[in-house]
């Protein structure tokens, strides 16, 4: 082991304590932990039970006397083989390394059960999602004995480290094997990356781990908008899981403690924890997203991916925080990364990843816009759910000062979107024949800033399809069946990877951010060929936060022929501005004018939002 540094008293300590206790408020001695939306033990496929029982038996205290219940409770309804593999062993192994350790005394009987758990979960070698993959080479880093098998283990998580950045330090979520036709870098699963490399250094802390975690932590500053938010682009977007994560990682790599609070590091966590409490739920638990506090009792939050669970998440950031907490405190930080650098820019700067497509622009102090630009691979690549939060040519998150302009994209039913295309947001949407397709690919990215304004650039777009198509010969149809049974869908993942590129329709889009108000502008040009019918089903489209609408809203449209610009305020002509509530993990409204057709040739227009100080 390499040297460690001792650091002070971590600002997250009553917080770890706090969600623990609100842990242990849900554990039963029956069915374990006790999820109170959906009125039902936490899922036995999830990990929720697992990672209760580690922040219990850390907490100690009144606590330590549950936190056999959610394990027993596990044990009993899993089965031989327990989902989620990978997140279940690691945290099995992190507890077992500390009921060896004597942090807590613990009855024989508790020894056996943990013992039979880790029995339970053995993670595969390879997984859909890469950070699952990292996690179960973790895993292995764990329980490597000290010394060859250690580093080996070590060297092998760095391999894949390596693949899966990109050279600006995003972490890759998919494919397995990056190549030229994109990549998926979901922000929640960059900040896992991060808590895992993390991990990983206190157990191995090697120059090839510690470069790799600067690396990893320096893109942090493209997810940050400067005061509580750290993400936005993907799924699990502004997730109490990814939020939890970052925390975790910043606590053990020594970015935590009272001389960080004027440091970056200092300033984006107390402004994450300032929005967690204002995510705190009547029961003590944390909503899962900024979201949840507006959604309607008994029904499931807006915003929420299918794998998400109340129970699970709050009992996962429980855990991360005990753990990191507790280690930090008797081991301290690996010297190794003493020195982590933050990579943003001075205030006014751009910084982005090309590769990603991922843009932070800062206009001035007070204004940040996170941008998607280029485009990126879809991780869900459906017939029926159109998954629009990688889709390229969208601001995802603007703050300007305390406000939050702009929410996230979203992931929708294709029915529901067709009925409301206002529900695209930002994202230029159409129908091409019998199909939905979406402005969303961009093969050329310009930023410049002329004066205090920000200019961005996208050019060379293609309109791709929303939708993966139907199975319509009987071929297909037998190959779609035995993906899905041998092949865990990896034939169908793979076609968001070779969505082709319209030869109807092509574009650019241009953003201009200006702090002056603050004013945002879009224009979007579009170039019809062919004959193939082009319906443009949300002219306009953009997305805004509730209650902090702007105070301007203009449309202008160019005539094709002259050129000159015709200016109409919302709504246009008599015609209403469709607005229509998002199931975004930020509240927002999702606008747009009604569809309309558009003839061959070239079309034109400019939206403008500007808000009041």
């Amino acid at each position: 082991m390499g040297k460690v540094v001792t650091l002070g008293a971590s600002t997250l300590q009553p917080w770890a304590e706090r969600l623990a206790q609100a842990v242990a408020a849900h554990v039963r001695p029956d069915t374990g932990l006790w999820d109170p939306i959906e009125q039902a033990p936490s899922p036995a496929d999830h990990y929720g039970q697992t990672s209760a029982t580690l922040a219990l038996y850390l907490q100690g205290g009144p606590e330590m006397e549950q936190w056999g219940w959610p394990l027993r409770a596990w044990l009993t309804r899993c089965g031989r083989h327990a989902g989620h593999a990978p997140f279940n062993r690691l945290l099995l192994l992190l507890l077992r390394e500390r009921v060896i350790a004597g942090v807590q005394p613990v009855t024989p009987a508790l020894e056996t059960m943990l013992d039979e758990a880790l029995q339970r979960c053995h993670p595969s070698r390879h997984y859909p999602s890469n950070n699952w993959t990292l996690l179960a080479q973790l895993c292995r880093l764990v329980e490597a004995r000290p010394g060859r098998p250690r580093d080996h283990a070590a060297a092998r998580l760095a391999a894949l480290l390596e693949r899966w950045t990109t050279a600006s330090g995003g972490f890759i979520d998919y494919p397995a094997r990056p190549g030229p036709r994109g990549v998926a870098t979901p922000m929640a699963y960059h900040h896992k990356a991060l808590l895992i490399a993390s991990i990983a250094l206190c157990y191995a802390p090697t120059p090839a781990l510690a470069t790799l975690t600067q690396r990893l932590y320096g893109w942090v500053a493209l997810t940050w908008d400067g005061g509580e938010y750290a993400g936005g682009l993907g799924r699990s977007t502004h997730s109490l899981f990814g939020d939890a994560c970052l925390v975790g990682s910043l606590d053990l790599l020594g970015l935590a403690g009272a001389q960080q609070t004027d440091a970056p590091a200092g300033q984006m966590l107390r402004g994450v924890l300032a929005r967690w409490e204002r995510q705190r739920r009547g029961d003590g638990l944390l909503g899962l997203t900024p979201a949840d506090r507006a959604s309607t009792p008994g029904n499931r939050p807006a915003g929420w991916d299918n794998y998400m669970h109340l129970s699970v998440y709050n009992a996962w950031a429980a855990a991360v925080l005990a753990w990191a907490g507790d280690r930090r405190r008797r081991e301290g930080t690996p010297e190794i990364v003493e020195d982590l650098q933050w990579a943003g820019g001075r205030t006014g700067a751009c910084q982005q990843d090309l590769q990603a497509g991922v843009l932070c622009a800062r206009a001035g102090p007070d204004l940040c816009a996170l941008i998607s630009t280029r485009g990126q691979a879809q991780q869900a690549f459906s017939r029926d759910v159109a998954e629009l939060r990688y889709a390229g040519g969208q601001p995802f998150h603007i703050r300007h000062r305390d406000r939050i302009l702009c929410p996230p994209a979203v992931r929708v039913e294709a029915e529901a979107l067709l009925r409301n295309p206002a529900l695209a947001g930002w994202v230029p949407l159409f129908r091409i024949g019998d199909q939905l397709w979406a402005l969303a690919d961009f093969r050329s990215v310009t930023v410049d800033t002329p004066g205090a304004t920000v200019r961005v650039r996208l050019e060379d777009g293609h309109a791709v399809p929303v939708l993966r198509a139907a199975a319509r010969t009987l071929w297909r149809r037998g190959l779609a069946a035995l993906d899905w049974r041998w092949f865990g869908g990896a034939v169908g993942r793979g076609e968001a990877l070779r969505r082709p590129r319209s030869s109807v329709l092509f574009g650019r889009i241009t953003f201009w951010l200006d702090p002056a108000g603050p004013t945002l502008r879009q224009e979007v040009a579009l170039e019809c060929r062919g004959e193939v019918p082009v319906h443009y089903l949300n002219p306009g489209g953009h997305a805004l936060v509730v209650d902090n609408g702007p105070s301007v809203r203009r449309f202008q449209q160019q005539d094709p022929v002259t050129g000159q610009w015709t200016e109409v305020l919302f709504p246009a002509s008599g015609r209403s501005i469709v607005q229509i509530p998002l199931p975004s993990t930020i509240p927002g409204l999702g606008c747009a004018l009604p569809p309309k057709p558009l003839p061959p040739g070239p079309y034109a227009h400019r939206l403008t939002l500007g808000w009041s100080d």
